[in-house]
C-alpha cells in the first residue's frame, strides 16, 4: 500500500508519562502493512518527526516503540507497538510477503488479466489487526475487465400474424451477461487468502424483456385500435417518405405503462437511411426538405393511440391547416406534427401488457394498428370535432427573391390557406357507460398567403434618350436640368415563368 501521511491517527490521547494508556490508534509505518494496538505502555525511545518515521524501511515489516508527537491542530498523540504483539506482526508479514510474491490472475472463459506483484502490494493492508484487500481498488479492476465481458441481451424481433391471429417471433432473442462486482470481488479475496493465485470473475447471465420463446407472457392477443389515412396524390418523394417512416415504426413495442416516443421509434431522418426530399413546413415556409411526408405517418400513429383511449403526452399541430389529412373523411385538425428533434409524439400505454404498434402502407393508404390486450373502455369522438371557429382570410400573396432562379422567372412554392381555431375532443368511458375521462386536442392554423419564389430583377439600362451632361458631384441635378422621374419598383415579369407542379402539402 502507498504511504500517504505516514501516521494517522483515528484517536487522539494526551502523552502520559510513566502510566499505561489504552486507546486505538493507527499508523502507517511502511508500504505494505498497517500496526494496530490497543495497548500503550510508556517508551523512553522518541521519533521527533515525521521524517524520522518515513525514514523506515520499505516494504519490510519494522516493529516500532516510539511515542511521538503531532503537530496539527493543537493535540498530542502519542504510538506505541507492544513487544508482545512482535509475533504476530511476524506472521502477518510473513503472510503479507506470501500474498503479493507471485502475480495474480482472473479469468473468465478465455479471457485472462493479470495482477502484477507491485499492483497487488498496493491493494492489501492491514486492517483492524487482519490483512485485507482494497474493495475500491479491485472494484476499479473489476469495472475495467467488465468492458469486454457484459454483454447486453436482445429483444426478439415480433410481429403480429393475421395468419395466426398472433404476434410472432421474426429474429430470436438472445442472452445477455453482465460481471456481478461484488461477487467477483469476494471470490478473488478467497482465492488469494487461500493460497491461490488465480479467481474467476463472477459472471450473471441478463434475460431479455422480450423472450422470443415466451411471447404469450407480453399479453398482445388482439387489435385494440386503428388510425388511417389517405395520400393518393402526392408525389413520388412524399409517397416513398410515407412507407419509409411505416417500415421504420414497424413492429414498434411498448412495455406496460410506458411511453412510446414516435421519434424514438422510426429513428433518425435522413438520405442513408432511404428518406427523400419531400415538401415540409420549415419556419415560416413550405419547401423540400428531407423526409417531407413523415407527418402523414405521426397523424396516423396519432389516431390510433386515440381510438385506444391511450394518454396523450406529446402532440403538435401543423402551422396551417393540410388537407391529405381530411381525404378520407376525418375532421379538421386530426394531425400531429413532427420535426425532430423538437417536435415528437408521444402517448402511453395504460395496460399492464405490452403492446405492437405495426404500419401498413399501400395503395396511397396508410394504416397503423395497435395490438395488446384490448381495455375495457370505450372511446367516442365528440360531434363538434372538427369545427371552424375565428376564421382569417389569408394575407397577400408573398414574394421571395430567389438568387438561384432566372431572372424574371417566377415560381408559386405555397397556395393560400385561410386561419382558424378547431379541435379534436374524445371522451373514454367505462363498460358502465360512465365518462371516466375526456380530453380536447386544440389546434390553431395560421393564415397562410400564396407564396411565390422570384428571379432578381434586371439591371436598370440608362435612357438613351438623354444627353450625358456634368454632375455637381453631390448628387444634386445639374443646372437647368430637370432629375427624371423616380421608378416605381414593379413585379418581375412574367415571361420565362418556371411552371412548378401544384406545390405538395407538408409533412
Amino acid at each position: 500500500m502507498t504511504l500517504k501521511n505516514k501516521l494517522l491517527v483515528q484517536r487522539p490521547a494526551l502523552l502520559v508519562t510513566g502510566v499505561a494508556v489504552s486507546f486505538v490508534t493507527l499508523i502507517f509505518i511502511s508500504a505494505s502493512v498497517v500496526i494496530t494496538s490497543n495497548k500503550i505502555t510508556p517508551s523512553s525511545s522518541m521519533l521527533t518527526s515525521t521524517a524520522a518515521l518515513q525514514s523506515l524501511p520499505e516494504p519490510t515489516l519494522s516493529i516500532v516503540n516510539p511515542v511521538m508527537t503531532v503537530v496539527g491542530d493543537a493535540f498530542s498523540a502519542q504510538v506505541t507497538a507492544v513487544a508482545s504483539e512482535q509475533e504476530q506482526l511476524k506472521k502477518l508479514q510473513a503472510q503479507f510477503i506470501d500474498l503479493t510474491s507471485k502475480p495474480f490472475t482472473v479469468t473468465y472463459k478465455d479471457q485472462t488479466w493479470k495482477v502484477a506483484i507491485e499492483q497487488l502490494r498496493k491493494l492489501i493492508w492491514l486492517e483492524r489487526g487482519l490483512l485485507e484487500i482494497d474493495r475500491g481498488g479491485f472494484g476499479t479492476l473489476v469495472k475495467g475487465w467488465s468492458k469486454v465481458v457484459d454483454k447486453k441481451p436482445v429483444d426478439a424481433v415480433v410481429a403480429w400474424s393475421d395468419k395466426e391471429s398472433k404476434v410472432i417471433a421474426q429474429k430470436p432473442s438472445q442472452l445477455g451477461q453482465k460481471v456481478n462486482l461484488e461477487g467477483s470481488i469476494d471470490n478473488i479475496k478467497a482465492a488469494l487468502f487461500k493460497g491461490l493465485s488465480q479467481a474467476e470473475l463472477l459472471v450473471e447471465t441478463e434475460a431479455p424483456r422480450v423472450d422470443g420463446e415466451q411471447l404469450d407472457k407480453l399479453g398482445i392477443k388482439e387489435k385494440i385500435s386503428e388510425g388511417l389515412s389517405g395520400y393518393a396524390g402526392s408525389d413520388g418523394n412524399r409517397a416513398r417518405n410515407i412507407v419509409v417512416g411505416a417500415q421504420f415504426l414497424d413492429d414498434t413495442l411498448v412495455p406496460p405503462h410506458g411511453v412510446f416516443s414516435f421519434n424514438q421509434a422510426i429513428g433518425p431522418i435522413t438520405k442513408e437511411r432511404g428518406y427523400a426530399d419531400g415538401y415540409a413546413i420549415v419556419g415560416d415556409i413550405t419547401e423540400k426538405d428531407v423526409g417531407g411526408g413523415i407527418c402523414q405517418v405521426s397523424t396516423t400513429a396519432f389516431r390510433a393511440a386515440f381510438w385506444a383511449g391511450f394518454t396523450i403526452n406529446e402532440r403538435h399541430s401543423h402551422a396551417y391547416r393540410v388537407t391529405w389529412y381530411e381525404s378520407l373523411g376525418e375532421p379538421t385538425g386530426f394531425d400531429a406534427t413532427i420535426y425532430q428533434p423538437s417536435l415528437d409524439f408521444k402517448f402511453t400505454n395504460d395496460t399492464d401488457n405490452w403492446l405492437l404498434v405495426a404500419a401498413y402502407a399501400g395503395g396511397a393508404r396508410l394504416r397503423v394498428v395497435i395490438y395488446g390486450t384490448k381495455p375495457t373502455w370505450k372511446v367516442e369522438m365528440t360531434q363538434d370535432s372538427g369545427n371552424a371557429i375565428n376564421i382569417t382570410t389569408p394575407p397577400p400573396p408573398r414574394y421571395d427573391v430567389d438568387p438561384k432562379l432566372p431572372v424574371g422567372a417566377k415560381q408559386k412554392v405555397d397556395s393560400a390557406h385561410k386561419g382558424f381555431d378547431t379541435f379534436v375532443a374524445r371522451i373514454v368511458k367505462n363498460p358502465e357507460g360512465q365518462t371516466v375521462r375526456q380530453d380536447k386536442f386544440s389546434t390553431h392554423y395560421v393564415a397562410w398567403p400564396d407564396i411565390y419564389k422570384v428571379g432578381p430583377n434586371p439591371a436598370p439600362r440608362p435612357s438613351s434618350s438623354v444627353a450625358p451632361s456634368a454632375s455637381p458631384g453631390n448628387g444634386s441635378p445639374a443646372p437647368n436640368k430637370t432629375p427624371p422621374a423616380p421608378v416605381k419598383p414593379t413585379l418581375p415579369p412574367v415571361k420565362n415563368n418556371i411552371t412548378a407542379p401544384t406545390p405538395t402539402p407538408p409533412k
